[in-house]
């Protein structure tokens, strides 16, 4: 394994592979409770903890569509990029803090922002969920209208 140790405050990361399933494990320290995540041996694809069992304070995200609409997705190249490389697709963190503070951070040492892209996930899930619903009622009042409006006709013509 390989453990990246802060001198000052004892704090560490140890990484090392699973002898049972070859995956590269990430822990904020050597008790095999604080697993953070995982690499995938095979694809690479990484995945956080989300166990229930460590979680606390625990609420849905109601209403959450109108600070979805808020957002502004961008196109742009890093100051360090040539105009000729791809383009990258994401948010100003400065936006987005306003909006959804919890999925930004401030670094003071490195005197910049970033940004929890993975905590979009579930608040893009809350949104498509409010969504549907609203769509959901929309469906059923047209259901009814069209019901209505074909009585109406029906009356008419008599």
């Amino acid at each position: 394994g390989l453990r990246v140790q802060n001198a000052d405050t004892d704090e560490n990361w140890t990484m090392y592979t699973s002898g049972v399933t070859g995956n590269l494990l990430i822990y904020s320290s050597n008790d095999p409770n604080d697993l953070l995540g995982s690499f995938n041996y095979v694809s690479g694809a990484y995945s956080s903890f989300s166990d229930i069992t460590r979680k606390k304070n625990i609420a849905p995200l109601n209403s959450i569509l109108d600070k979805v609409l808020l957002l502004n997705p961008l196109s742009y190249h890093l100051k360090n990029q040539k105009i000729s490389d791809k383009k990258i697709f994401g948010f100003s963190a400065q936006e987005v803090n306003d909006i959804f503070p919890e999925l930004v951070n401030y670094h003071e040492d490195a005197a910049t922002y970033t940004f929890n892209y993975s905590g979009l996930g579930p608040i893009a899930i809350a949104a498509i969920q409010e969504q549907q619903t609203q769509i959901d009622n929309l469906k059923a009042e047209n259901i009814l209208m069209k019901k209505e409006l074909a009585a109406i006709k029906k009356l008419l013509s008599q």
